[in-house]
């Protein structure tokens, strides 16, 4: 596997992830992919600095599982994982994350010869609209064939394939809220989203009970969403 440098730094949830191009040799074809690195605890940490990066390590294997068993054309599709003694390590098809691809598309339209912004600006509303059709179908596979809650969307959960489709990512949350122990695990650790993104029932230090009182609870992925 060949590194080049990374594009992407870090992402939410209280994790240290690196994104990186990186070209794969399979049967004499050389295929572009991404490499997601999660750190694991340094044997010198803290008991509470051990602690945090712990529950990153449980996230990063939960998010790993996820991507490794859902199957849908706009979800991140998992090619390969590897557990190594300094990370955890996920490989996924080529992608990089949106607000990367907002800031490309941004760059070249204010570099691009005049008019060209214009027309670039058509263009972005189409390639929007496309975008949004994926994620909702994404979320649509996820609640009605999977019987998932994302419970972690916003920008950073959201990858642009070279297609131009936009795929979901950040599993780490994703939980049966019908089963008790799914649900009680995203209820503790629900408040690393983003409080942008955060439904009233959950920015209100919500419990079990209310959340269920409109099961399933799909509405706070659309709540993210918009």
């Amino acid at each position: 596997v060949e590194y080049n440098n990374p594009v992407y730094s870090q992402l939410p949830c209280q994790l240290s992830i690196a994104l990186h191009n990186v070209k794969k040799d399979e049967k004499e074809q050389k295929e572009k992919v991404c490499v997601f690195k999660f750190p694991k605890v340094p044997s010198s940490s803290s008991s509470a600095s051990s602690t945090t990066e712990k529950s990153s390590s449980a996230f990063a294997l939960r998010n790993i599982q996820k991507l490794r068993t859902l199957r849908h054309p706009f979800v991140v599709t998992y090619v390969d994982s590897v557990e190594l003694d300094e990370a955890n390590v996920l490989v996924t098809e080529s992608c990089q994350p949106l607000e990367t691809w907002l800031k490309e598309y941004h760059r070249k339209l204010q570099a691009g010869p005049e008019g060209a912004a214009s027309e670039g600006q058509a263009g972005i509303v189409q390639e929007l609209v496309w975008g949004f059709r994926c994620v909702l179908l994404a979320l649509s596979f996820l609640h009605n064939t999977c019987g998932l809650l994302h419970g972690n969307l916003g920008l950073h959960a959201v990858f642009v394939a070279p297609s131009g489709d936009w795929k979901l990512g950040a599993l780490e949350l994703a939980a049966n809220m019908a089963t008790d122990d799914e649900a009680e695990l995203f209820l503790r650790h629900q408040h690393l989203l983003g409080t942008a993104f955060l439904s009233p029932e959950r920015a209100s230090s919500p419990d079990l009970a209310l959340l269920r009182l409109k099961l399933p609870p799909y509405y706070l992925d659309i709540y993210s969403l918009g």
